[in-house]
């Protein structure tokens, strides 16, 4: 039989244990909003060289493609890789290709990996990182291809 006070210091573990799993999340996001990675660097890099003279869609169509990039890495039944396709389609210029990156900025993880692996979240990500860890090498390479057709000189 359980006793009244076995009873609250049960309680009082329990809640000890769930406000220590939130200060480890807390801590854990804290962390990763002062870490730059190489990437992200290399992309703050290329970002701060776009020639606007050279840019050739306007600014509320990168607005649209880095939505439809978002929800292609967000997919509910995974990464939509065609979706990605079509919109690197659309870039004419290595220009236009940096504007997107900027505009995409850095996003966070969608809900499935805040739901199922909160302490494994990769935080906020550009659009280098994302491309990097939803797709395959196969579908990086033709992603590669569809910039070089567009005479774009850039590889994920």
């Amino acid at each position: 039989m359980i006793t009244p006070k076995l009873k609250n210091i049960i309680i009082i573990c329990v809640i000890g244990i769930i406000v220590l799993v939130i200060v480890i999340i807390a801590v854990k996001s804290l962390i990763n909003s002062f870490k730059q990675t190489p990437e992200e660097k290399n992309e703050n890099r290329i970002i701060n060289s776009i020639d606007k003279k050279n840019v050739t869609l306007k600014d509320a169509e990168f607005v649209t493609m880095s939505d439809s990039l978002d929800a292609a890495f967000n997919y509910v039944f995974g990464t939509d890789e065609e979706a990605i396709y079509r919109v690197l389609e659309r870039l004419s210029t290595i220009d236009d290709l940096f504007m997107l990156m900027s505009v995409f900025g850095q996003r966070s993880s969608d809900w499935r990996e805040i739901i199922f692996a909160p302490l494994a979240a990769k935080g906020d990500s550009g659009l280098g990182s994302w491309i990097s860890s939803e797709l395959d090498e196969e579908e990086i390479a033709k992603v590669n291809e569809i910039l070089s057709k567009k005479g774009i000189d850039y590889k994920f």
